[in-house]
This record gives structure tokens, C-alpha cells and sequence, in this order.
């Protein structure tokens, strides 16, 4: 129930993800209640923190997310509540933060290393998990290199969104916007 409650106030705008932040940072205190959670929802509100912070432009972001991805990939296999699939969802979730955190912070390295990593680790016919964020992090990077004037990579990137996953709902917008770019 608290989670969807931090959703709702999420969904506020800029007070009520000020909200949400806060009444995460209680939640999320090991001194408070979040020994008590199971490890699922831990991580999901461990998650919810590292992405409020990453959409309020917070200082912390960076580091919520790094520890958020941190958490994940000490996580022992078979922790109760916390499937392999979920696991996968948000150790790419984490990497995603990561970027956004990064290019938040006007740090293009660490994003370029956060895109490359989650690509290497969630792209491919084998993986079942994280491939949404892969997509995401594709169109990101493809809209932000267009701004940046660099069309011809982001063409690039839009074209390597299509062929990987050319049932994204990305896909027909990727493809229009590579067709208006080769047009110019």
C-alpha cells in the first residue's frame, strides 16, 4: 500500500515527488521500519528513491542509484520475494538511473559507460529481462545526440533501435525520425 501511495504522490508534479522523497527517506531509514520489509519491496522502494531523485535533479541521484545498483548485484540468488526476473528488471532499471543520473550531473563519460553497460548486459535474444530499458536508453541517447547536432550517430543508434527490437513501440518513431534526419 505505501508503495502505491509514493506512486501517487510521484505523479504530483515537482511538490509531490518532494513528498514522496520524503516520506521515502523515513521509510527507507534502517533505524525506522525497512528491516521489517521483505527484500522485494525494499528494492522496489530503494528503486522508487533512486528515481525521484533522478526526476527532481537531486544532488544524490548518482550515488542512490549507484547503491541501488550495487544492492542488486550483491543480492545472494534466491533471496525470498525476489525472482530472478525482478532481479534482471531492476539491476537494468539501476543501470538506467545511472545514466540519466550521469547525464543530469553533465557527466557524458559516466553516462556512455552506463548505456554501454546496460546494452552489453540486457540486449541480445537470451535476455528476458531489462530489454525496456535497453530501448529506453536507446531512444534517450539518440534524441540527446541529435541535439548535440551529431545526426549521424544518432541515426545510427535509432537504426540499431529498430533492428533489435523492431517490435518496440519505439520502433515506428525511431524509423520516422531517421527518415526526417536523412531528409535534412
Amino acid at each position: 500500500a505505501e508503495f502505491n501511495v509514493l506512486l501517487a504522490l510521484e505523479g504530483k508534479g515537482p511538490a509531490g515527488q518532494a513528498a514522496a522523497a520524503s516520506r521515502l527517506t523515513m521509510l527507507l531509514d534502517p533505524t525506522h521500519s525497512a528491516s521489517l520489509l521483505p527484500a522485494s519491496l525494499q528494492l522496489r522502494l530503494r528503486w522508487l528513491d533512486a528515481f525521484l531523485a533522478v526526476q527532481i535533479h537531486d544532488p544524490a541521484a548518482m550515488q542512490k542509484a549507484t547503491v541501488l545498483q550495487q544492492e542488486i548485484a550483491a543480492l545472494p540468488p534466491g533471496v525470498n520475494g525476489v525472482s530472478a526476473n525482478l532481479r534482471d528488471e531492476l539491476a537494468a532499471s539501476a543501470l538506467l538511473l545511472c545514466m540519466q543520473a550521469a547525464s543530469n550531473a553533465g557527466n557524458p563519460t559516466a553516462e556512455d559507460s552506463y548505456y554501454q553497460l546496460l546494452k552489453q548486459n540486457f540486449s541480445g535474444k537470451d535476455v528476458k529481462s531489462g530489454q525496456n530499458e535497453v530501448i529506453a536508453a536507446m531512444f534517450t541517447k539518440a534524441s540527446e545526440l541529435a541535439m548535440q547536432n551529431k545526426t549521424a550517430d544518432a541515426q545510427a543508434v535509432r537504426v540499431d533501435l529498430v533492428k533489435q527490437f523492431p517490435n518496440s513501440t519505439f520502433a515506428p518513431e525511431a524509423n520516422y525520425l531517421e527518415a526526417v534526419y536523412a531528409g535534412s
